[in-house]
């Protein structure tokens, strides 16, 4: 086989295989004296029924798993296919307002045969990005009534997942300022040398 014939045949086998199905993280975790829910990973709505638009607030109900993140406002709500308990957070019931990204994502329910809704922010476009953030100030697992550890998913469609990650070992790494500009100047650094040898 030519090599050409062999890279188009890489190419038309990756081309061919199934889009990959959406995943959105929620990510609770302390950092310093504050809790943090953070949400993010992409959103397939592709199996998903728009039913209305809907105004939120932020907060969390720990205990039945459902969560408004980011700043709050009028957002687009898409029913799920799932109609299976949210996995909890924690003990406690609603807890909120808190401190919040710009936009809005919503994992609840209106009462409708307890299928999952997601809200998002109105045109959103299925296969994008969510990234929506609410930190509670001043507060600790225990003082929100927030399990110690917790790892779940859901199937909220065939194409759409949800997962839960509770506990501070799914924290983001922190990467200190002056090791990340050393690994930028080292990176540059290695740039000017292999420039330099291509140019000799």
């Amino acid at each position: 086989m030519k090599p050409i014939t062999f890279i188009f045949s890489i190419f038309a086998a990756l081309a061919a295989l199934p889009a990959a199905a959406g995943t959105v993280t929620l990510t609770v975790y302390e950092r310093g004296d504050d809790v943090v829910f953070s949400a993010a990973g992409i959103l397939d709505l592709s199996d998903f029924t728009m039913v209305s638009g809907a105004s939120f607030g932020t907060g969390v109900d720990v205990a039945e798993g459902r969560f408004a993140l980011g700043g709050g406002g009028t957002a687009d709500v898409w029913r799920s296919t799932a109609s299976i308990p949210l996995p909890a957070i924690g003990t406690a019931g609603i807890i909120g307002p808190g401190t919040g990204s710009a936009g809005i994502f919503a994992l609840t329910d209106l009462g409708v045969d307890d299928l999952v809704d997601v809200a998002v922010a109105a045109g959103f476009t299925s296969g994008g990005s969510v990234s929506e953030t609410l930190v509670f100030e001043n507060q600790t697992f225990g003082s929100l009534g927030i399990f110690a550890s917790v790892s779940a998913d859901v199937m909220l469609t065939a194409s759409q997942t949800y997962s839960l990650r509770v506990g501070n070992q799914f924290a983001p790494a922190v990467v200190p300022l002056p090791a990340g500009g050393l690994l930028l100047l080292t990176g540059a650094g290695a740039l000017v040398a292999a420039r330099r040898r291509k140019t000799t």
